[in-house]
């Protein structure tokens, strides 16, 4: 049982770190991605 959450764990730390990773590549190579959420936000808020 301890061996099995331990596991769990371990694959939520690496889903995470993997996310992050994905985070700071969108962040350094896809700035437009960012301007068209804030459009889309916009266009749906009405701003």
């Amino acid at each position: 049982m301890g061996m099995n959450r331990k596991g769990f764990e371990f694959t939520v730390a690496l889903w995470i770190i993997f996310f992050l990773i994905v985070l700071v590549i969108l962040l350094l190579f896809s700035k437009s991605i960012f301007g068209w959420i804030g459009t889309a936000v916009d266009k749906i808020f009405g701003f």
